[in-house]
């Protein structure tokens, strides 16, 4: 995939999130033959929100071939999220 094929995907994919995010109550609006609603609820909690509940010790471990499953820009956000909560218990 060129890089102008993997930006067109990036692109395609955050507008549909916004147009997610403007009616995430919808059942009649769709994506992936699934409504608004299902693919909203996903978002209403972050994993970095679930990592900071736990009150034990948390080694995040990524990597940027692992193209089906961890998603570089996850563990960015994460890392950022890490930082602006000065949390100690959480490695990355």
């Amino acid at each position: 995939m060129s890089y102008e094929e993997a930006q067109y995907v990036v692109d395609s994919l955050l507008t549909v999130q916004r147009e997610i995010y403007k009616s995430p109550n919808s059942v009649t609006q769709t994506f992936w033959e699934e409504p608004f609603n299902k693919w909203y609820s996903y978002s209403k909690e972050t994993p970095l929100e679930n990592m900071l509940k736990l009150n034990i010790p948390v080694m995040l471990i990524a990597s940027g071939r692992d193209v089906e499953g961890s998603y570089i820009a996850n563990t960015d956000l994460c890392r950022i999220g890490i930082y602006t909560k000065r949390e100690t218990k959480l490695d990355l």
